[in-house]
């Protein structure tokens, strides 16, 4: 009895071993380059090639990161993001899960950096290390800066001081343009917003609304533009593409002095914010046309 609990014990040991060889973790980026205090959403990668069902997520925080600055020494951080919901991987597949770093480093230094994760596979007990991903933060180029104010919520309240900063960030494929709104003072930041791919040498345009909420205008093609509005806490309320016809979009006002674009034709697409709704499915055929 005793030789084949043993033998129990040393099997268990090895497949633990053997599975862990069949377990492979990767993280993603969708960039390398980011500004300061800008979301950082790493994907996790995993492919299971064990020979059986893995479950992830009965225990926690089953992801846990790490940010190890240039000087070699780790940035602190105040936990690991939200498991989500336990899951199950099948053998002979993979599936990628997406974590916001952000809320929980500081990451508002310039520098490079480079992040990686431990993935734990509560049945077996054991962790996986996934791969090292490289990321550098640096400082964007202001195109622009918009001070507004924010109605008090209390009726004899001061408004709130805030502004728009409109920031262009170049790497070697593309320049990209983001929104960072900040307060006042430049003590709190509210939300980097990523915009969109601006081309080289266009000049954006932007102007802030009766509303206090931001509205940019920019070339993204050859023929199109991408339109943007967002709110004073720096979040997404409309992105839409415009075609450039037989005039060039811009930004103007209707007759009630509201900012809209002028000229262009706009051109739904996946990108468009809020998401467009699914197709409708096509109505089945009536008897008589079978």
């Amino acid at each position: 009895m005793g030789g084949t609990v043993y033998f129990l014990a040393v099997w268990l040991a090895t497949a633990g071993v053997l599975f862990a060889q069949q377990i492979s973790v990767e993280l993603i980026t969708n960039q390398d380059i980011y500004l300061p205090n800008e979301a950082l959403r790493v994907g996790v990668k995993i492919s299971n090639r064990s020979g059986q069902p893995v479950i992830f997520g009965d225990d926690g925080a089953w992801a846990q990161f790490s940010i190890m600055g240039s000087d070699k020494l780790p940035l602190g951080k105040t936990g690991d993001p939200a498991p989500g919901e336990i899951f199950v991987l099948a053998n002979a597949s993979q599936i990628t899960r997406w974590f916001d770093l952000s809320p929980h480093f500081d990451l508002g230094t310039p520098g490079t950096f480079t992040v990686s994760t431990a993935v734990r596979v509560k049945q077996w007990g054991e962790t996986f290390t996934g791969t090292v991903k490289r990321f550098d933060i640096v400082r964007g180029v202001n195109m622009a800066e918009i001070p507004f104010g924010v109605a008090s919520r209390q009726p004899s309240g001061i408004p709130e001081g805030r502004k728009y900063i409109l920031q262009k960030v170049r790497d070697t494929r593309e320049a990209r343009l983001y929104l960072r709104v900040i307060s006042d003072d430049g003590l709190k930041i509210y939300n980097v917003l990523p915009l969109g791919v601006l081309i080289s040498l266009s000049k954006p345009e932007y102007q802030a609304d009766q509303h206090g909420r931001f509205h940019a205008l920019f070339q993204t093609g050859s023929r199109y533009f991408t339109y943007c509005l967002a709110s004073p806490d720096g979040q997404m309320i409309q992105r839409h593409i415009y075609e450039y016809t037989q005039k060039k979009p811009t930004l103007g006002l209707d007759e009630n002095g509201r900012t809209i674009v002028k000229n262009g034709v706009r051109k739904p697409t996946p990108d468009d914010f809020p998401a467009l709704p699914p197709r409708a499915p096509l109505p089945l055929p009536r008897r008589s046309d079978r």
